[in-house]
């Protein structure tokens, strides 16, 4: 077992690319190994924007446990939070881990929004004649949500279909 495995979770933000989940296997013929695993919330028709750590593209961390057992992220998907989306990461156990996306829609009109998820193997710098085999097994528990928010007109009353909460 190394020192770091003794500091750090099995799961966390270890990318060095985008923000999301990730793990570093330490198995013998693994070692060093990288699953990385990240939610693109997006607005139809529009440009989604990974969720990538090196350059500027609207994603904020927003929360963490000092045990990295929750961590979230907010992602802006129309700017001054007209339309966002919250990710979170909970560790259910050490491999199992939960990921909740979460569109929130303040505009005044109905958005067609999605979600894809995406993940990826990323492996360690090998020299010749080294042997690599990657056998694992990882449970990730996808929730996704999306809200709206209706607006109330002042020219009008409410219907009963503009007042309640539309997913």
């Amino acid at each position: 077992m190394s020192k770091m495995s003794e500091v750090m979770p099995k799961w966390g933000p270890y990318s060095k690319k985008y923000s999301g989940v990730s793990r570093v296997t330490e198995h013998e013929t693994e070692k060093g190994v990288r699953f990385d695993f990240i939610s693109l919330p997006a607005v139809s028709n529009t440009d989604a924007k990974a969720p990538n750590v090196t350059i500027p593209v609207g994603v904020h961390p927003w929360d963490v446990k000092s045990d990295y057992s929750f961590y979230s992220y907010r992602q802006d998907l129309e700017w001054k939070d007209v339309i966002y989306s919250d990710v979170s990461f909970t560790k259910l156990s050490d491999e199992s881990v939960l990921v909740r996306t979460e569109i929130f829609n303040n505009s005044e009109l109905m958005q067609n929004c999605l979600v894809n998820y995406f993940s990826s193997l990323q492996f360690p710098f090998l020299t010749s004649g080294t042997k690599l085999f990657f056998f694992a097994s990882t449970n990730i528990l996808l929730v996704s949500s999306f809200s709206h928010i209706a607006k109330k007109s002042n020219s009008m009353p409410p219907s009963p279909s503009e007042t309640r909460t539309r997913v």
